[in-house]
């Protein structure tokens, strides 16, 4: 999904319709995969989430979403654990709250899933390939 509006013109659109939740949640995901910027990212969803009124599934949705850019933008475990501990909070027996959870306890999987792996180049194991002083049988 491809950002319409850039940074500015959002940022410029938000001071005069601060309400507007798809500018907002738009804003968080550009600071985040464009910019690599979390701390602001975290900064419009937890302006959503302090709107009065807010049904409980744009909740879960917009902490989903502050995991999510834990886990896909470089951010921490710690910090994406949190924002799904807090789905938990809203309401325990709710079953957003199972499957947050459940996410919770797969959640260092996640993380491992992104990390870059390790690119092993051609080199001296190769010619050594574990044989190196063994007599031929």
């Amino acid at each position: 999904q491809t950002c319409a509006l850039p940074i500015s013109r959002l940022v410029k659109h938000l001071e005069d319709f601060p309400l507007d939740w798809e500018s907002r949640e738009q804003l968080a995901l550009l600071y985040a995969r464009e910019y690599q910027r979390l701390d602001l990212a975290k900064t419009q969803l937890e302006q959503l989430l302090q709107f009065p009124n807010q049904p409980e599934r744009q909740k879960v949705r917009w902490l989903n979403q502050l995991a999510d850019f834990q886990v896909n933008f470089g951010g921490s475990y710690e910090a994406a654990r949190t924002a799904l501990e807090r789905i938990v909070e809203l309401n325990p027996r709710a079953s957003a709250a199972t499957v947050a959870q459940n996410r919770i306890e797969l959640l260092k999987l996640e993380f491992k899933g992104k990390e870059k792996s390790q690119t092993i180049t051609p080199g001296s194991y190769q010619s050594d390939m574990g044989l190196k002083g063994r007599s031929p049988d």
